[in-house]
């Protein structure tokens, strides 16, 4: 059985930071994780001071997608900052991205559940 070359985080994640950029949405790297094969946590600001947390993920059947770790609606900045802080003792070659956007979906590839 052939393997199939796999993205790198690191050049997942930089390819994301660059296409955020380009359309004007500030995105930026706040943790830098393992290499190779990181997870990844996307914090999502709002104009309003809040905020969303999204973690990438794989569903059953294999396909790849984003969970809302704060759920549908934005949160308060301490209680997504709680979460990050929980995954990151868990593990610690944890990517996180931060963007500035209303719309983080714009910006994911793949479906987005809820927690």
């Amino acid at each position: 059985m052939m393997m199939l070359p796999r993205l790198t985080t690191r050049f997942w994640v930089s390819a994301l930071v660059r296409r955020c950029n380009a359309e004007g949405v500030p995105a930026t790297v706040i943790r830098h994780g393992y290499d190779e094969a990181g997870a990844v946590l996307l914090l999502a600001h709002h104009r309003d001071g809040r905020c969303r947390l999204f973690s990438a993920t794989l569903r059953q059947n294999g396909d790849k997608a984003w969970l809302a770790l704060t759920g549908a609606e934005p949160v308060n900045p301490p209680e997504a900052d709680a979460l990050i802080e929980k995954r990151r003792r868990f593990d610690p070659d944890l990517w996180v991205v931060e963007l500035e956007t209303d719309r983080p979906e714009n910006f994911l590839d793949e479906a987005v559940i809820a927690s």
